[in-house]
This record gives structure tokens, C-alpha cells and sequence, in this order.
């Protein structure tokens, strides 16, 4: 689940006959490997460009290598290791005597920023994500939204280019919480897809429970800056994303019930007093 292979093999100009050939011999690579995904073709202008996926490189690899591919046929091959937040690129040539011949590979690790998509693992038991975002980060807290339905795959490339469309009203939830389990790779991380400007993010009011009374605070100057509040009135209690979460019980069961249940996806459990009695 942390390592993402991309694939794009680039043929120069051939008929559209070979091109339709080589098309069908990648539908049956992916129907013999279920774990490669084959994903059509598109175009640079100068070379036609086949698109695969997989988890393990070495497995996408030698499944490109076994087609009969033209003169001049090269695969760019993108390794994401979605817990170390690095990319690794090389090149492999598909063709003749340096055919499965390899260029020096480049890592790249990136910092965790705003903007970032990730995986939550909904339920650590189950195999099951919900792809969110960070739209607000400091060393202590980050914003992250909450989008779709659970799903127990990482998205290819050009569907989280897609994904990345959406906009803050899109998410079923957004929760702020402690981003060391991301920072640290225990999430697998997917990095940006598109422009993100922060300005389309606001920041929104989060809700305090205190000494039996609810308030909406806000902060003035972005995340980890001063707060303003205002009471709530009891009609409007449990509508607001909590300030503070005590830990990944409580964001499961707000992931779980933007799922289920979202008009009450804010609503705590009780807490034990604290100290106890």
C-alpha cells in the first residue's frame, strides 16, 4: 500500500494499426495482472504514451518488458514510497540490444505542506482509506478534509488530478488534529495534484465544549493564532467540528458518522471528568 509505481511508455510515431496492437497487448498484461492497472493512452505531440499502475516497480517492469515494443520505445517509471514522501525517477529502454537497460535513478523527498492529499485508514483494523486533504498546517495541528466513500486502493495519478477539483464544501468532514501520525509515514501520504491556493480555504469556526456551555471559536490570524469566541446557543450545539480531539477513536467515529449519519458527524461521545472523581 505505500509504494505506488507509475508507468509511461512513449512510442514515436508508428501506424495506427501497431498503435491499436500494442493497446490490445496491454488490455491482456492487465487482465493477466491484477495487480497492474492498465490506463489507456494519450499524447505529447511527439510519441504516443501507454499509462500503467502498480504497487511493486520490479512487477510492472518485467510485465512491460515482455511485449515486442518498436524502435525507440522508452519507459518513464515514477516510484512514490507514500510513508517516506519520496519520489524516485528513472528511465528504461524497451527496445533492442539495451532493451531492460536502466538510467541512474533520482529521489526526491518532499515536505509535508498544505495543499497535500493523503489516505486516512479509516478504522485501523480494515483494509479501508478515506482520501482527505490538508488545506492548514503547523508544526502542531493541520486542517484536514474528509472526501467520499472508504476505498481499499491508493488512486492513480490522473484520478487524484481529478480528485483535486474538489473544494472545501466538498468534504463530508473536516477535523483538526495532530499531524505526527502523516508526518511520520504511519499515513500513507499521495503529495499535491494541481494548484492549491489557500485563500479558497478558510479558515472555519471550531466548536468548544466547556463547564456545560458550547462556543464557536475562531482564529484571527490563521492556524495556531490568537482565537475569538462567541457562545452558542444550545440549539446549535455539536454542529461545528471540535477544537480539540483527544485521539483516533474520536476520529474514527466522526469519520464513521459523516458516513452514516452527517447531520450529527460533530457530535462527541461523553467524556469521562477529568480529573476523576
Amino acid at each position: 500500500m505505500n509504494i505506488q509505481t507509475s508507468v509511461i511508455v512513449r512510442v514515436p510515431d508508428r501506424t495506427e494499426a501497431e498503435y491499436e496492437a500494442l493497446d490490445e497487448s496491454l488490455l491482456a498484461l492487465g487482465d493477466r495482472h491484477r495487480s497492474i492497472e492498465y490506463d489507456g493512452t494519450g499524447s505529447d505531440g511527439t510519441s504516443i504514451d501507454y499509462y500503467l499502475y502498480g504497487n511493486q516497480p520490479e512487477a510492472v517492469i518485467e510485465a512491460v518488458l515482455g511485449i515486442d515494443w518498436p524502435w525507440g520505445t522508452v519507459a518513464d517509471v515514477e516510484v512514490r514510497d507514500l510513508a517516506e514522501r519520496s519520489t524516485t525517477s528513472y528511465h528504461v529502454d524497451l527496445f533492442g540490444d539495451s532493451k531492460g537497460t536502466t538510467t541512474t535513478p533520482t529521489t526526491q523527498r518532499s515536505k509535508l505542506k498544505a495543499g497535500d492529499w493523503f489516505l486516512y485508514p479509516f478504522e485501523e483494523r480494515s483494509d479501508l482509506f478515506v482520501l482527505a486533504r490538508v488545506s492548514h498546517l503547523t508544526p502542531h495541528q493541520m486542517l484536514m478534509h474528509l472526501y467520499a466513500e472508504p476505498r481499499p486502493n491508493t488512486p492513480s495519478t490522473d484520478e487524484l488530478v481529478d480528485t483535486a477539483e474538489l473544494g472545501p464544501d466538498d468534504a463530508i468532514a473536516h477535523v483538526l488534529f495532530d499531524p505526527t501520525m502523516l508526518d511520520r509515514g504511519k499515513w500513507p501520504w499521495l503529495g499535491p495534484a494541481g494548484p492549491f491556493d489557500i485563500a479558497e480555504w478558510p479558515l472555519p469556526e471550531f466548536e468548544v465544549d466547556f463547564l456545560g456551555k458550547h462556543h464557536a471559536s475562531a482564529y484571527t490570524d490563521g492556524l495556531g493564532s490568537k482565537r475569538t469566541s462567541r457562545e452558542l446557543a444550545e440549539t446549535e450545539w455539536w454542529t461545528l467540528s471540535p477544537l480539540e480531539i483527544s485521539g483516533i477513536d474520536e476520529l474514527d467515529g466522526i469519520v464513521a458518522r459523516a458516513l452514516n449519519d452527517p447531520p450529527n458527524r460533530y457530535r462527541m461521545p461523553p467524556r469521562a471528568p477529568f480529573p476523576p472523581p
